[in-house]
């Protein structure tokens, strides 16, 4: 499982890098933009598969959290759930 504290040090420090959703997050990994995809626990299979997909495609890693997509939304102080976010590179 990833780090949560990595993601808060990430959302500190550099959160002007930090894309939010699966959509954008797709788009900037088939562009090779994305430095690491952190991904909630109960993200679904299709769409975790998809990310592990293009992330090998473009040598990038995955951190899965153990946390869901709920708790993630409340981590990155969105009011929504949140299952997948990235750092650019």
């Amino acid at each position: 499982m990833g780090s949560i504290d990595e993601l808060k040090r990430i959302i500190i420090n550099e959160p002007e890098k930090l894309i939010v959703g699966s959509e954008r997050t797709l788009k900037y990994l088939r562009l090779g933009k994305i430095k690491k995809v952190f991904v909630a626990n109960n993200a679904p299979e299709a769409l975790l598969e998809d990310i592990e997909y293009y992330a090998k495609l473009s040598d990038t890693e995955v951190s899965k959290l153990s946390i869901n997509n709920e708790e993630l939304g409340a981590v990155l102080g969105k009011p929504y759930n949140v299952a997948v976010v990235s750092l650019i590179k």
